[in-house]
């Protein structure tokens, strides 16, 4: 490998200018498809209830409180939503 080559992948795996951490990447959305009537307020709570007790007894919430720590985990439960897409309903 040339020179020029070298230097430029070597300056390509370089921390960013002035130490700065490079930003938390982001999580991806998870999208489900539910056939049927729109859910009411009380339906769409207990199914954000729902799938938040099955993520905390996954293996994956496991993985998280690993990766991230106890209260991390938790704020990212926390962000779990369930939400309608009224278009998806002709709205």
């Amino acid at each position: 490998m040339g020179k020029k080559k070298r230097l430029k992948t070597m300056r390509r795996h370089q921390s960013p200018p002035g130490g700065a951490e490079p930003p938390e990447p982001a999580l991806p959305e998870l999208q489900a498809l539910m056939p049927g009537p729109v859910p009411s307020a009380e339906e769409l709570d207990a199914i954000q209830k729902a799938f938040q007790k099955n993520l905390r007894n996954s293996p994956l919430w496991d993985r998280m409180v690993q990766e991230f720590g106890a209260a991390k985990a938790e704020e990212l439960l926390g962000q779990v939503g369930v939400r309608v897409d009224p278009a998806a309903h002709g709205g």
